[in-house]
Formats: C-alpha cells, structure tokens, sequence
C-alpha cells in the first residue's frame, strides 16, 4: 500500500511538473530541430572564427533573426501601406461621387437596363452613398481595432516563444558537444 501511494505521489508531481514545462515546450522542440538544421553551418562558422563558439552560435542566431524578421517587417510596412490608401480613399469625397454616378441610370448603361426591374422606391437619391460609405469606413476602422488588438497579443507571445527559442538554440549550438 506505501508503494502505491509513493507511485501516486510522483505521478501527481509529475504531472504538475509537466504543466510546468508545457508552455515552453514548443520552443524547446523548435530550437532543437533548428539546432540539428543550423549545425553545419555554426560549423563552418565556428571554423572560420578560430573556435569562438559562443560568438558563431550568436551570429547564427542573429542571422535565424534578420531571415524571419526582415521579411515579416516588409511585408507589415506594405499592408499598412495598402491599408491607409485604400482608407484614403474611401474617404475621399469623389470616390463617393464615382461611386454615385456608376449607380446612376443616366450615366451606367447596365444600370439603365437594370432600374425597370427594381422597386420604385429604389434610386440614386436614396442611396446617400457618401454618408453610407463614411459609416461603412467606421464600422471597418472599428472592426481592424479589433483585429490589431487580438494580433498584438498574439505577436507578443509568439516573441516571448521565440525569445525563449532564440537561448534554446544558442545554448544548444555553443554546448553541442556536451548535450551530444
């Protein structure tokens, strides 16, 4: 009976331990099939800086960094680019004016073709499409708040994750050696 309650014990810490460790062990796991790509090459340069291990695993590092961080960081500036252009536009004045004349009958062939089917209460004037426009512009600035939100707190755990990564994989090429 001591012997099963012993094993129950250790089982019960080995599971808070493993709660513990969950967290972290997605990094740990990445920085160590990271560690097993970037060998050859924290070899090479282990080579050419006469054996400075600490200094190549660092550079390997920072340069994993530059090819995740570069790419990421243009494609940010571009979409918040396109995003503030097409803002712009949409709050422009004569976009709801192109907007209106496109959905006018006089002007819009199709919409000509189109206006004998439609109800009478139906018509250009009734559509207000700057104010429409202006509202759906809010409603979308509102519902990108949101968004920018939720991607904030994903970014910072997704750089927490990678930070923790980042040690792993330093730690990792620099003592290969030993671990191995």
């Amino acid at each position: 009976l001591g012997e099963w309650f012993l094993f129950g014990i250790f089982a019960f810490v080995l599971y808070f331990c493993f709660r513990i460790m969950q967290p972290f062990l997605m990094p740990i796991l990445l920085a160590l099939v990271l560690s097993t790509l970037l060998a050859p090459l924290y070899d090479k340069i282990t080579t050419s800086l006469k054996n400075r291990k600490g200094l190549a695993a660092f550079l390997v590092c920072l340069g994993l960094t530059i090819a995740i961080a570069l790419p990421i960081l243009l494609l940010s500036i571009s979409v918040a680019r396109e995003a503030n252009d097409a803002y712009q536009q949409v709050r422009d004045p004569e976009t709801a004016k192109k907007i209106g004349a496109w959905f006018d009958p006089a002007t819009n062939p199709l919409m000509k073709r189109i206006q004998p089917w439609l109800p009478a209460s139906w018509t250009v004037e009734n559509f207000e499409i700057s104010s429409q426009l202006g509202s759906q512009a809010q409603r979308i600035g509102v519902a990108v708040l949101g968004v920018a939100t939720t991607f904030a707190a994903g970014a910072f755990n997704f750089l927490l994750d990678y930070f923790i990564m980042l040690v792993v994989l330093f730690f990792l090429l620099r003592d290969s050696a030993y671990f191995a």
